[in-house]
């Protein structure tokens, strides 16, 4: 006799002594996340990327799940993985604000959230996914809204949206604007696209925030390409379940199952009823860490008197000086700049202050008690050259340079 009993992704047949493990059909989720903390909604699409032998492809030729994660956060800015953090945001604003600045697992450019802007995450197999049918399923939704414009899919896998409904024959693509930016992440078994949709979010403070907190920053860092964007200006509530009818349909073409997947509403703070809470809760201190928000950014370096010269126009007393920092948002040195007068006390002078840098964090006001001891240090040892203007201007500088960090 043969009879099934079922065993989380795997059902097993047993005939007489033998067991027959056959893997089961399980179901597409769409989870619609209801907490408003950017954290907690990129912990929650990690943990559901990383149960990643739930998306294998088995070699019965049953096609494994598709999961979609929609989310909406409070104000905040996400810079993609590979970003230099003070490169693509203006940290004055965001503290000003009150605003949270996090950094997602996937690539792309950075991207101001608000409750007017909709996340929407495609999951699926690695052998699956392909980013511009997912793209192409929001599209068609999208134009049923918006009868008096065009909505594109982009080279990039983003959308566009053009003055009038024209389909394919629309060329002119400087009348397109831009209403989603999108990015993507690959696993061994796992892949996921995910992207915003600008649906009525402040455009004055996207344009405000993403802007560089440094003119002189350098950096091999990968960087934002600016493009005009616009809003759908359509109720955010309106186009979240438009999607989810439209994608309630395609989940079921795309599994092979023809059926409706579960839709899932995920309460604040609930979602350890669907990822498994010690992973969750790891992932949630990892994306809050300082470390890996604004440590993970690729090494950069400065101009410091002409950062002070945009501060004020009082440079004359300014050595020239740059600042190199490492990948880990920690300082590597200062270097007199090329420019310079060839002052062999200003060069041991500025040797000195580096090596008192060296290795601190480039954090606010996170270099002040390390240079007034260096500076106290230095006038006790050195009382006849040590008041010398262009050192007390220096020092000055980089101690306001910090706070802008």
């Amino acid at each position: 006799m043969l009879w099934p009993r079922s065993l989380d992704r795997y059902s097993f047949l047993t005939a007489g002594s033998l067991v027959f493990r056959i893997p089961v059909r399980l179901s597409s989720r769409i989870f619609v996340l209801n907490s408003g903390d950017i954290y907690r909604n990129l912990a929650f699409e990690a943990c559901v990327f990383g149960d990643s032998d739930r998306f294998e492809c088995h070699p019965a030729g049953k096609l494994p799940p598709t999961d979609i994660i929609l989310w909406r956060s409070a104000p905040c800015v996400v810079i993609g993985r590979f970003q230099n953090a003070w490169n693509e945001i203006r940290t004055d604003l965001l503290r000003k604000h009150g605003w949270r600045l996090a950094r997602r697992e996937s690539g792309g450019g950075a991207v101001f959230h608000d409750q007017g802007n909709l996340n929407i995450c495609f999951m699926q197999s690695r052998q699956v996914l392909d980013r511009r049918k997912c793209m192409e399923a929001l599209q068609r939704p999208l134009q049923s809204l918006l009868t008096n414009r065009a909505v594109h899919v982009g080279d990039r896998f983003d959308l566009w949206i053009s003055a009038t409904v024209s389909g394919s024959e629309d060329h002119n693509q400087s009348l397109r604007k831009k209403i989603s930016g999108s990015s993507s992440k690959f696993g061994s078994k796992v892949a996921y696209h995910h992207c915003t949709l600008l649906c009525e979010a402040n455009l004055e403070n996207l344009s405000d925030v993403l802007r560089p907190s440094f003119r002189t920053l350098q950096t091999k860092a990968s960087t934002s390409v600016r493009s005009p964007v616009v809003n759908l200006c359509l109720p955010v509530d309106q186009v979240q379940q438009k999607l989810i009818d439209y994608l309630s349909e395609w989940i079921g073409q795309v599994d092979g199952s023809l059926k409706k997947p579960t839709i899932l509403q995920v309460p604040e703070y609930g979602e350890c009823e669907y990822v498994a809470r010690e992973r969750f809760e790891r992932k949630v201190d990892e994306l809050t860490a300082w470390t890996w928000v604004y440590g993970s950014s690729p090494a950069f370096e400065l101009d410091v008197k002409k950062e002070a010269t945009m501060e004020s126009d009082d440079d004359q007393f300014i050595p020239s000086v740059r600042l190199h920092c490492d990948r880990g948002g920690r300082v590597n040195c200062l270097r007199v700049g090329d420019n310079e007068s060839p002052k062999p006390e200003l060069h041991r002078f500025v040797c000195d202050l580096s090596n008192t840098l060296t290795g601190l964090e480039c954090r606010p006001f996170a270099w002040d008690m390390a240079l007034d001891h260096f500076w106290s240090k230095y006038i006790f040892s050195n009382p006849e050259t040590g008041w010398e203007v262009d050192k007390t201007r220096l020092i000055e500088t980089l101690k306001i340079l910090s706070t802008r960090f």
